[in-house]
């Protein structure tokens, strides 16, 4: 099951929470933030690979003229 992320509206806390992908409603299975406000927004989060290569190397790299991928 994928893991979710989402930020209280009130107080901006972020959680995770594992649950099946709806269209609508996931924000309502959430639960009560501890600031006590009941709405959430759904945020995007983005995995980054352990082998990326970063972005000051990449600049390095083609300052001393090797491709970067």
């Amino acid at each position: 099951m994928p893991i979710f992320s989402f930020e209280c509206d009130k107080c901006g806390k972020e959680v995770d929470r594992m649950m099946k992908w709806s269209k609508k409603g996931m924000e309502d299975q959430v639960g009560l933030c501890e600031c006590g406000a009941e709405k959430w927004n759904k945020i995007i989060k983005v995995a980054h690979s352990k082998t990326a290569v970063s972005a000051e190397e990449r600049g390095a790299n083609d300052l001393i003229g090797h491709s970067w991928r």
